[in-house]
């Protein structure tokens, strides 16, 4: 039996904007907006987590064709034994993890880097093994799930959004800017 080497692996980077607002100037919506930066870098508005990344799932779509659609999950192991997510002052940007911060996932090979998931933190929960041993536990999910927050049936939701010729009444899903 022979295996097959693989000449090189993908470069995953995991970002949060711990600022999801960037000091008001943007608003959750307009973070798919912000442009990623390159491999392994960090900017002013997505911090660069990926050295105490340690291991992820991610689910999309749907189990059957005729079942529903459901907004994409992720589930997210860290290593945070400095405490890193919990101080402002450590990782720099004067803010900890909470729910709703922008993450975003990208994986880059051969000089390609592609989007993996973008998405919304749900939650953010300490595992602690022992005295020295603390891992973080972070569910996120991608912007589909608040679609389905929007009550549809209201008498303004129509004329105002589904048929409106505003682009700023139309959701902005769409791949990150990169």
């Amino acid at each position: 039996m022979s295996f097959v080497q693989i000449p090189s692996l993908p470069t995953i980077d995991v970002y949060m904007a711990f600022d999801p607002t960037l000091g008001s100037t943007v608003t959750l919506v307009e973070s798919t907006t912000q442009t990623l930066p390159a491999s392994g870098a960090s900017n002013s508005y997505w911090t660069n987590v990926s050295t105490y990344f340690r291991d992820w799932d991610t689910t999309e779509g749907r189990q059957h064709f005729l079942d529903r659609v459901e907004s994409g999950t992720l589930n997210l192991l860290f290593d945070n034994r400095t405490g890193y997510f919990f101080n402002g002052t450590t990782n720099g940007t004067g803010f900890v993890i909470q729910p709703r911060m922008p993450i975003a996932i990208t994986a880059t090979w051969s000089a390609v880097t592609y989007p993996v998931f973008l998405g919304v933190i749900d939650s953010a929960q300490e595992q602690i093994t022992d005295e020295v041993n603390v891992d973080l536990s972070v569910q996120a999910s991608d912007l589909l799930k608040y679609l389905s927050l929007c009550y549809m049936t209201r008498q303004a939701f129509w004329p105002t959004y589904a048929n409106s010729a505003s682009t700023a009444a139309w959701y902005r899903m769409g791949s990150p800017v990169l």
